[in-house]
């Protein structure tokens, strides 16, 4: 079920994952233009390249497994995409999960490797 009226938008394209998380930061903003407040906080949550990514409308359990739980069926997600590189720029700061095909420790280890 959307909890947010997407009628009439032409931003990036929203999933029920989108519309799940914005529904829950509008509803501590009541009273307020949901479309223009979905816009505007799309714009923030969403870097451009997400919309081509492979993973777009995925959860994001797969590309955060819990610790000893394989991270193969995420890099095979990764394999196929033609966003890989954005994806894994924006991996490198210590954030958790698959990012660019690479895991944190790959990401770890890269920077490790070029300083």
């Amino acid at each position: 079920m959307r909890l947010v009226d997407v009628t009439g938008w032409t931003g990036p394209p929203v999933d029920d994952q989108d519309t799940d998380f914005l529904s829950a930061l509008l509803a501590q903003r009541p009273g307020e233009d949901n479309l223009g407040a979905l816009t505007a906080l799309l714009r923030q949550v969403r870097p451009t390249w997400h919309n081509d990514a492979a993973c777009r409308g995925m959860g994001p359990d797969l590309f955060h497994p819990e610790r000893g739980e394989p991270v193969a069926p995420a890099l095979e997600v990764c394999a196929s995409c033609t966003v890989v590189e954005p994806c894994r720029a924006a991996g490198q700061h210590g954030v958790v999960g698959v990012w660019g095909g690479t895991t944190r420790l790959q990401r770890r280890r890269d920077r490790q490797t070029a300083a």
